[in-house]
């Protein structure tokens, strides 16, 4: 059987690796968001499955333009 301090230090360095991928994830969200900010200001739409999409157009119901 591993030891209490043992097992700390697995949790903390799997909770450090797991903050750092959040991290990681929230800045692809955030570029993604900037490329559908650049297709609506070119007279394109987004499908209501993309993140602004999903938020947004699935509340107004509809595709955003």
């Amino acid at each position: 059987m591993e030891s209490k301090q043992t097992n700390e230090q697995k949790i903390r360095t799997m909770n450090e690796r797991k903050a750092e991928l959040l991290i990681k994830l929230q800045e692809l969200s955030l570029e993604i968001a900037k490329i559908d900010v650049e297709i609506m200001k070119a007279g394109g739409t987004l499908p209501i499955s993309n993140p602004i999409g999903g938020t947004i157009g699935g509340t107004i119901g509809g595709t955003i333009r």
